[in-house]
């Protein structure tokens, strides 16, 4: 009886040990972002009011969705991450009836290999082995209760960052997050100077 328990603990330690160093040995997972919002920190902080009561959030983007755009693989896909950029870079002052539209016309991100030296001389070489290119292409607009476009603002961006060769899945979901996080950013920067020119009778 005694040997018999023995062995029954063995068999639960070694299937212990054979378990952890299988999670060691898988590396770290990246688990699913649970609020955008939160996840996706944006250098530009302050929200902008504007005279709407409604928010109208559109996805007209029709680009692919396979090899070589990874961008539905990101933790933020740029159709949750519009959503998240949205609620933080606008406040509704709800003094109209006006509707506030964001269309994401194009939000993408793309993979390209890079060469990487082959043969004894490679060995010793740690390269860079894929860029990833992100374009982003957003519409502003105030739209008054008939319809009417009563001002817009649009701007496009890009950003880029590249992995080393054989990067992990966690190192690639970190560059594609950098990416999304970086167009938004310069995204910021050409559209809110165009809205206070073009939507100035809407803002506060």
């Amino acid at each position: 009886m005694i040997h018999k328990s023995m062995m029954n603990r063995n068999g639960i330690l070694n299937a212990f040990i054979l378990s952890a160093l299988f999670t060691l040995a898988s590396g770290p997972v990246m688990e699913a972002v649970a609020d955008p919002v939160a996840a996706l920190v944006l250098a530009e902080q302050t929200a902008i009011p504007v005279d709407a009561s409604s928010v109208d959030v559109r996805i007209t983007d029709t680009s692919p969705r396979d090899y070589p755009y990874v961008g539905s693989r990101a933790p933020i896909p740029y159709d949750q991450a519009i959503r998240a950029w949205a609620a933080q870079r606008f406040t509704l002052t709800g003094q109209s009836v006006n509707a506030l539209r964001v269309t994401l016309r194009q939000g993408t991100i793309t993979e390209k290999l890079l060469p990487i030296t082959t043969g004894i001389s490679g060995w010793f070489k740690k390269e860079q082995g894929a860029e990833y290119q992100g374009t982003l292409d957003v519409e502003i607009a105030v739209v008054g209760p008939n319809g009417n476009v009563l001002g817009t603002a649009d701007a496009k961006s890009w950003a880029s960052e590249s992995v080393v060769e054989n990067a992990t899945q966690a190192d690639k979901e970190k560059a594609w997050m950098n990416v999304t996080k970086t167009t938004f950013d310069n995204l910021d920067r050409d559209i809110i100077p165009t809205m206070r020119k073009t939507m100035a009778a809407y803002l506060r």
